[in-house]
Order: structure tokens, then sequence, then C-alpha cells
């Protein structure tokens, strides 16, 4: 899904003068089509990273045991520090 929304956001921005009638007939520019691809594209990667991969990562802290399943505070620290750029990114964007 993330590729071919990909090539359809491109094929949108790159290619509109051809796409410009068709898109016209049902009441959208190529600059709103691909607004809204990309939207949908980031809605989706979005669900699929916190209804997928988020449980994956936790099933790794299920078989240990009460004492060792509390989740070190720097590995913590680390994600969200990673995430925070992104977050930023796409907040300015």
């Amino acid at each position: 899904m993330p590729a071919s929304a990909g090539v359809l956001f491109f094929g949108l921005v790159l290619f509109s003068g051809p796409l410009d009638p068709m898109l016209a007939a049902i009441g959208l520019t190529p600059l709103m089509a691909a607004v809204l691809v990309g939207a949908a594209q980031n809605v989706f990667s979005k669900s699929s990273k916190y209804s997928l991969f988020d449980p994956c990562k936790e099933m790794a802290y299920i078989p240990l045991d009460k004492e060792t399943q509390v989740r070190p505070a720097p590995t913590s620290l680390a994600v969200q520090t990673g995430s925070c750029p992104g977050r930023i990114t796409i907040l300015l964007l």
C-alpha cells in the first residue's frame, strides 16, 4: 500500500497536465488529489504502525517474569526522543 500510494502521489504531481481533465470531471484539481492521496497514505501508515508494529514490540516483554518485565528507562526515553523529530516535521509540513 505505501508504495502504490507513493507512485500515485508522485504521478499526480508530475503528470498533472494529462490528468487534469479527468480530475476536473470529478471536481478535483491535481494538487488537491495529491494532497488527499498523501493524507490517506499518512493515515494508513500511522494506523498500521500503531496496530501492527507497536504490539509486536510490546510482545517482547510478555515472557519475562515480573521483576524484569519493567521496561528500562533509557529504552523508553530513546523511543520518545527518536519519534519527536518526526512529529515536529509532520507538524511543520
